[in-house]
This record gives C-alpha cells, structure tokens and sequence, in this order.
C-alpha cells in the first residue's frame, strides 16, 4: 500500500487496522495523516467479515457508523465524547476492555521498521532526492505482486513467533466454525421483542406495533419497545420503522433517544431487568 499525503506539519500517512478477537489483524487501509478516523471507518467497516460485535474507541463516536454497524447484524459498542447528551449506560465496559487487542496489533506491527519508517524504501530507491522519489514511487501505483497477493483473498500473515502461531492453530482446530457462528448470530427477533414488552406493560402487542387511529400519543410501551430492538436486537432505525408500521425512521429516534435519555435518570431500571431475563441476558 502506498500513499503520501502533504499536510501542514509534513508529508503523512496514516494506517486504519482492524483485528479479530485473537488481536489477529484482518483489514487495514491507509489514509492521509490528517484525515479524522470517523471518516475511514465506513470503507474499513465495509471490508469486514461479519462480527457479533464491534468495538471502537471514542474518536469513531458518530451515530452514522453506530447505523452503519447495525446495518450489518452487528452490535456497535462505541462510547460517545464528554459532550454526549445521552450518555454511555448502554455500553458493555467489560468487552470494550478487549480494544486494547488491536493496540497491541500495532505495538507488533510497528517493531518493523519498513512499516513505521521510509528508511527502507529510500535505500531500494537509491535517489539523493528522497521526497521527489518516494513521490514517484507512490505515482507508480499497486505493486504487482501485492495486487496478485490480495486479489487471491490472502489476509495478512499471523504476527507471532513459531510457538504462538502452533498456539493459535491448536486453539482453533477443535471449534466448529459453523456452530459458533450460528449461535453468535442468534438474536432476537423485534417480533421475539414486542411479546416481551408486551407481557412486561401488561398490553397486547398489537397495540404496542401500532399506534390507535394513526395518531401520535403518549405510548411508554411503544418507546421502550423501540429501544429494546435497536439495544438487543441490533435493528436499524429502517428496520425498527418498518416493523412499527412507521413511514420514516424520526419518530422512532425520537423515541429511542428519549428512553436512553430516561436511562440514564435511572428510569426502567425495573423494566430493563424483566426484559433482559426474558431474553436470558445474564450480567
């Protein structure tokens, strides 16, 4: 991958990494050292082999990632800045300890010089101009050999001594993929959800799905149910919308963000814990 990059303090460059749950690094881009990280994260999202859930730190804080996330059956677990109104209650600290994984990736990376420095590729390029070189280096475009490396579907190499690579491949040997990935996959429906809530407010579901006469009352069945589909079954607003017989998503972020806000006032506290165990969600 070649890219540089003029910048106000310099030439840059920046690397983007995405690991997997053994810290194993799966997807990576390279963007200009200036470029905010939101701004990478959709083509890197887009790259990515489907994951339970994914784990970004506070610079990826922005509602459209977290939909983009959902969009995949993924569960974002993003905290938001100091500024965020709606607070943090809903994120899971105990996995987001596990971010440290992809700063260890880069902590290994980095041990090789030709990755973290150009000192490497000046000496190949042998010109006493080193900018001006690299500069056309980098015009030259995709080496072949890394464009035929990926094009075959190849993902970078484990990052490890012999005795972990034996390691990892011991660990994983016995798992049954498939299995795995279908329990990991087993979410409930907003279906599953709504005979929840409606058995938690004492109401049929088809009132919680609909509202009477098409107009817009007070309903706190309504508004937690939405919030129960986005929180524990990882919807999208759309989906959310279209299962509550609504033509747009703002009314269901609406009352999304309103619940979160009650959240964090320590309102449904009694409610989230008779849903959680409906959904055998232990803590």
């Amino acid at each position: 991958m070649k890219l540089l990059v003029k910048a106000r303090w310099g030439n840059t460059s920046k690397i983007h990494l995405a690991v997997d749950s053994y810290g194993l690094p799966i997807e990576f881009t390279v963007t200009g050292g200036q470029l905010h990280d939101s701004k990478a994260a959709k083509p890197l999202i887009d790259m990515l082999p489907y994951a339970s859930y994914i784990i970004a730190d506070k610079g990826y804080d922005s509602e459209a990632i977290r939909e983009q996330v959902r969009d995949r059956n993924s569960i974002p677990n993003i905290p938001g800045k100091s500024n965020l109104k709606i607070g943090n209650d809903d994120i899971d600290w105990c996995l987001y300890k596990y971010r440290h994984l992809v700063e260890n990736a880069f902590e290994k990376i980095k041990k090789y010089r030709a990755i973290v420095t150009r000192y490497d590729i000046y000496q190949m390029l042998g010109q006493r101009q080193k900018y001006v070189g690299y500069r056309n280096y980098v015009a030259q475009g995709v080496d072949e050999d890394i464009s035929r490396f990926y094009n075959r579907g190849n993902y970078l190499t484990v990052l490890g001594d012999k005795a972990f690579k034996e390691s990892v491949r011991e660990e994983t040997k016995e798992q049954n993929i498939e299995q795995l990935r279908k329990v990991l996959e087993d979410r409930p429906g907003g279906q599953r959800i709504l005979e929840l809530v409606a058995v938690i407010f004492k109401v049929k579901s088809r009132d919680i799905k609909s509202c009477p006469g098409g107009k817009r009352v007070s309903n706190p069945a309504r508004a937690f149910a939405m919030y129960a589909c986005q929180r524990y079954g990882a919807m999208s607003l759309k989906q959310i919308a279209v299962l509550f017989n609504l033509s747009h998503s703002g009314s269901v972020s609406f009352s999304v963000n309103k619940v979160k806000r009650e959240l964090v006032e320590g309102q449904w506290l009694s409610e989230v814990k008779q849903l959680e165990r409906g959904l055998y969600i232990v803590k």
